[in-house]
């Protein structure tokens, strides 16, 4: 599989490492840098790192991922891969997402803009990453302290970035 534009490589690589984890194609990737009006800015561009080709490229540390052919279980087991390799993830799947289901997902060691650096903090409280600020139950049902613990880490690290 090929990188997506938009997503940096270390972020590509964890994505590949997560979806084979949890053995779910990795063809499911959604918007990485993007305009999308629903995202309101969660996708502009957190920073540049030079390609392949030597040529510098933004990049964002949000990720949509698919999920409308996947089952539950399926879904269960990817964010838990996810979780495991560094990413907030959050499904979306009600309110002004209902018609557009999909996880959204954030790679926490890289730099991010604010708002992006305060859904992580969100996902670290077991929290939606949303206005209002709801409890995310799932976080709160999967808990892992060791695996809670590196993603502290990865975001206290990424804020020195």
């Amino acid at each position: 599989m090929t990188r997506k534009k938009g997503m940096h490589p270390q972020a590509f690589q964890s994505w590949i490492d997560a979806s084979f984890a949890a053995r779910i194609s990795p063809d499911r990737l959604g918007q990485t840098v993007g305009t999308a009006t629903k995202s309101a800015g969660t996708h502009a561009p957190d920073g540049k790192f030079k390609n392949e080709r030597g040529h510098w490229e933004n990049y964002t540390a949000a990720l949509d991922v698919h999920i409308d052919d996947i089952d539950t279980e399926e879904e269960r087991r990817l964010m838990l891969a996810m979780r495991a390799r560094l990413w907030a993830v959050w499904l979306r799947d009600t309110g002004s997402f209902a018609s557009c289901p999909h996880l959204h997902a954030i790679y926490i060691p890289l730099k991010k803009k604010e708002a992006l650096d305060t859904q992580v903090e969100d996902f670290l409280e077991y929290r939606s990453g949303l206005v209002g600020h709801r409890r995310d139950w799932f976080w709160w049902q999967h808990q892992d302290d060791q695996i809670t613990r590196l993603l502290r880490a990865a975001h206290q690290a990424s804020r020195a970035l």
